[in-house]
């Protein structure tokens, strides 16, 4: 899949430059670009990309789970610690804002929901090296209804809006993972399109019940830093959902409860 449409294309130089120092443009584009947590959380979730085989992001939008997951994954492909990264993501959208028939197969269908994505690799690198790794099909793009029957080897598996997955979705995305592979699963337990058949909760309780080698990091609504306004209305509405709906169904303050006690190594301490 074709991605540079997805993002403007750069301005082109004022001048033609040499070659040599076209080459060490070149060189310096690919270079990855640190990674800097925002803030505690963000650092806690860096850590665990970069000691376990899984690790699930939950939170509010807007807290960088996703940034920080897609920026790990380019990462890794530009050091070669792994071969490729695939991006899926369901699907499913509120029934009351879908817009009918997208023309095209299902590589143009999935644009729209991309962008979070592409523009986080673009602050991790150039826009010209994530057109040639797309090209390369080193970043792919795998609607989830083609998952069945694939195994990722030697790739980063990011998977976004998660809470819009099932839990037979999440059983099949996280038995596709082979010898060498990483998983990020991102979303935000409170934005389910799907109610209550995501899976999401779910599996993020298994890793303490079943004492899974995976790592939680948990955003909490101060954790989100796209802006001030933005992070005023996620409390705002997190408040509101608790004030209506009180319960772990529905409250804005839902985590595991093993995280409430901390955690080592994706494992419950205490």
């Amino acid at each position: 899949m074709e991605l540079s449409d997805v993002f403007e294309a750069e301005s082109p130089p004022t001048s033609k430059p040499s070659k040599r120092e076209q080459r060490k443009a070149d060189k310096e584009a690919r270079r990855p670009k640190p990674l800097e947590a925002r803030n505690l959380r963000q650092k806690e979730l860096i850590q665990q990309l970069n000691a376990f085989p899984v690790v699930i992001a939950l939170g509010p939008a807007g807290s960088g789970k996703t940034y920080v997951g897609a920026r790990h994954a380019l990462d890794r492909l530009l050091r070669k610690t792994i071969d490729r990264i695939i991006i899926a993501r369901p699907s499913v959208s509120a029934a009351r804002h879908r817009m009918g028939f997208l023309p095209g197969d299902g590589d143009k269908k999935m644009k729209p929901w991309l962008v979070p994505i592409v523009d986080a690799f673009k602050e991790g690198t150039s826009g010209a090296e994530v057109d040639r790794l797309t090209a390369t099909k080193q970043i792919e793009v795998l609607p989830f209804e083609h998952m069945r029957g694939r195994t990722v080897k030697d790739g980063v598996f990011l998977l976004d809006e998660a809470q819009n997955c099932t839990l037979a979705d999440l059983e099949m995305f996280l038995t596709r993972i082979g010898d060498n592979a990483q998983a990020i699963i991102c979303g935000d337990p409170d934005q389910s399109d799907i109610g209550r058949d995501s899976g999401l909760r779910t599996i993020a309780e298994m890793v303490s019940r079943h004492g899974l080698n995976a790592g939680i990091t948990f955003f909490r609504e101060e954790d989100v830093v796209r802006s001030a306004t933005a992070k005023e209305w996620v409390m705002a509405f997190a408040a509101e959902r608790s004030h209506l709906s009180p319960g772990p169904d529905f409250s804005g303050d839902w985590r595991p409860a093993f995280l409430d006690k901390g955690v080592e190594n994706g494992r419950p301490c205490g």
